[in-house]
């Protein structure tokens, strides 16, 4: 479960912030998938990020919600994510 405004702001160079914001659609979503992850991510902020945590969810099979269009249903959410087979870590890491 990702929570967080969906921003990749990690300096005050905007060129760094894009070189960040694509190593997380590329490698880090990549490695995600790979290892069967499903990404949840919610919003915690109206100014979000939503594509990136749109595609993040998307990809891998989760879910997203959140932010000043989407009401956050933290019960519905829990609900959701009973209703999903766990992998165990062994399945995991292979």
């Amino acid at each position: 479960m990702l929570l967080t405004d969906g921003k990749v702001d990690v300096s005050k160079d905007p060129a760094k912030n894009e070189k960040s914001r694509n190593q997380v659609l590329t490698a880090s979503l990549q490695a995600s998938k790979k290892a069967g992850f499903e990404v949840h991510s919610i919003a915690l902020s109206d100014a979000t990020g939503e594509v990136l945590l749109r595609q993040l969810a998307l990809e891998t099979g989760g879910s997203f919600g959140g932010g000043k269009d989407h009401e956050l249903d933290l019960h519905q959410l829990k609900k959701m994510l009973a209703a999903r087979p766990v992998a165990s870590r062994r399945t995991a890491q292979k």
